[in-house]
């Protein structure tokens, strides 16, 4: 999925859910930000230890770089979830969406009875995340492996531009070989397995599965979590128009982005808008300047980075939305693998 998805349709799904708009901007801020959390190089700082961030998505800049370890670190726990479903090994770490993942329904069980955290919002947009991409990225697996082999990759009306496509040569990593082509909602497209199967997607029908599926998950853990009131939510089968409407836009990501922005500040979405409804943007340094403050020092000819906490990093939604990860890494992720038969998934 894109940011249209993750952050703002979250976004209105939550709010549709009964979230306010702080609450639910928690939430689909942590959602995209799995996407954007591309360092876990330790920080200094000069007014106390340091502060190791957790590695949620990698550089897409050279593909064929991807070591094992970001696989089973990076790709598994947050973009491509192992179903365990299948025979062997391979065919167990296979993402599958929601409705026939073992994996994504017992992490989905053991959140909901969770006691409720500092970061429980900034987990739950994490896993809703997680969930989303668990039907765009179906049929693949996080590692190099033939499974992810596919050819033919056609988008009607648009051969050209699937023949670049193949002439990337992209790795057996992911869905890397159709390029970003699962993630928009969209499109319509056709490939062929390694084993030579026909396989045909309309991305449009996934993406409402996952956007359902996430409304129930928004639904059923703000009944569970009374760390804040909620307001007037309303039924899916209410809001299934405008979101299918804004899911089949076709358009560059920033002109989808802002349909998604005018349907919520207009009130499209079956919420009376308030708050962060009438100007919603994501930045996604916003939540690491409001916690840490960067400047460069000048000793000799070499500069150096210097860092401080700003006043409230204990509390910052930056320093909760990297504790969230690493204990749905740790926690969450690793243990439900475990008790499902896939040890060492993120050992390596």
């Amino acid at each position: 999925m894109r940011k249209d998805f993750h952050f703002y349709a979250i976004y209105a799904l939550a709010r549709a859910a009964g979230f306010p708009p702080e609450q639910a901007h928690i939430v689909a801020y942590s959602s995209q930000h799995t996407d954007d959390a591309v360092s876990e190089e330790a920080i200094g700082f000069e007014d106390g230890p340091e502060f190791e961030p957790v590695l949620t998505a990698h550089r897409l800049v050279d593909l064929q770089s991807v070591a094992e370890r970001t696989c089973h670190r990076v790709w598994m726990p947050f973009h491509f979830l192992p179903a365990n479903q299948g025979g062997d090994l391979p065919e167990r770490l296979v993402t599958k969406p929601q409705g026939e993942s073992e994996i994504a329904q017992e992490i989905i069980r053991s959140f909901l009875q969770l006691p409720p955290l500092p970061y429980s919002l900034h987990q739950l947009g994490i896993i809703l995340h997680v969930l989303a991409d668990t039907y765009s990225h179906q049929n693949f697996l996080g590692l190099r492996n033939r499974l992810n082999s596919i050819s033919d990759v056609k988008i009607p009306g648009e051969a050209d531009l699937m023949r670049k496509l193949v002439d990337l040569l992209a790795p057996n990593l992911g869905h890397a070989q159709a390029g970003s082509i699962p993630d928009m909602p969209f499109i319509t497209w056709q490939y062929r397995t390694s084993q030579g199967e026909l396989v045909r997607v309309a991305n449009l029908e996934r993406a409402m599965s996952a956007a359902e599926d996430c409304f129930v998950f928004l639904r059923r853990y703000g009944e569970v979590d009374h760390s804040f009131e909620r307001v007037e939510g309303v039924a899916w089968d209410s809001i299934v128009p405008a979101v299918r409407a804004l899911l089949a836009r076709r358009g560059e990501l920033e002109e989808c982005e802002e349909d998604w922005k005018t349907a919520i500040a207009q009130g499209e979405l079956g919420f009376i808008p308030f708050g962060r409804d009438l100007a919603l943007d994501y930045d996604y340094l916003e939540w690491y300047e409001a916690a840490v403050d960067q400047d460069w020092v000048m000793e000799g000819d070499q500069e150096f980075t210097v860092f401080e906490k700003k006043e409230g990093f204990a509390t910052s939604n930056w320093k909760f939305f990297h504790e969230a990860a690493a204990d749905y890494r740790s926690t969450v992720f690793q243990k439900t693998c475990e008790a499902a038969g896939l040890p060492g998934i993120i050992s390596a």
